[in-house]
């Protein structure tokens, strides 16, 4: 039988081994904020954000429908989502009340047993953020917003609120930088899955949807 005493000096040495470790692996705390550089589109009109976002997203491949109200949102977004099977954002996190608008849709939302998530053909969510000069979609994780939605699926589609388009990365971090800390992952989507891995010829759909549609609204 092992002496108590033998394991418990045992086990302090492992922790303290661990423990050195962990101060060798410790990043510095920088004493003052980094600024975040600033882009001269920051001070462009709004309706030149707009265009340079749907220039982005066509040049990415995606699939892109302005619309003038929550009515033509919703319609376009039935008809993106024709008879798929639809994994989702929870239906209270989906923008322009498109949880209620589709109640009559079986969207599969968080809590989805992965077996039965896997089988979905579309993905619909809403995102936290758009970037204006990239054409990128920015979403917070969290148990009502899975990236699993918009990751799963072999296309999804995605709503944005005109509000949300903002200028550049930088301007994201600056803004939302504070609701960091409560998101499981902040997921910055451009465009379909791609991957070159093979032979140096680009394949979309590989790691991730391969289709992308968005929907933007007033």
């Amino acid at each position: 039988m092992a002496d108590p005493l033998e394991t418990r000096d045992a086990r302090e040495r492992i922790l303290a081994r661990l423990r050195a470790a962990r101060r060798t692996g410790d990043l510095p705390v920088p004493q003052t904020e980094v600024p975040i550089p600033r882009s001269t589109l920051e001070e462009a009109p709004r309706e030149a954000l707009l265009a340079r976002f749907a220039e982005e997203l066509r040049s990415l491949g995606v699939a892109f429908h302005r619309e003038p109200d929550a009515d033509a949102v919703e319609r376009r977004v039935r008809a993106l989502l024709a008879s798929a099977t639809v994994l989702s954002w929870a239906r209270e996190a989906l923008p322009y009340e498109l949880g209620a608008r589709l109640r009559d849709l079986p969207l599969r939302g968080p809590g989805t047993p992965r077996a039965e998530a896997a089988t979905c053909g579309a993905g619909l969510v809403g995102v936290h953020a758009a970037v204006a000069e990239t054409g990128s979609l920015v979403c917070l994780s969290s148990p009502a917003t899975p990236r699993t939605a918009s990751l799963l699926p072999p296309r999804f589609v995605a709503v944005v609120r005109e509000a949300q388009i903002l200028p550049t990365l930088g301007a994201f971090l600056r803004a939302r930088r504070a609701h960091f800390p409560d998101a499981s992952a902040v997921h910055v989507i451009t465009g379909p899955s791609r991957t070159a891995d093979i032979e140096l010829q680009l394949t979309l759909g590989v790691h991730g949807p391969g289709e992308v549609a968005v929907v933007l609204g007033p």
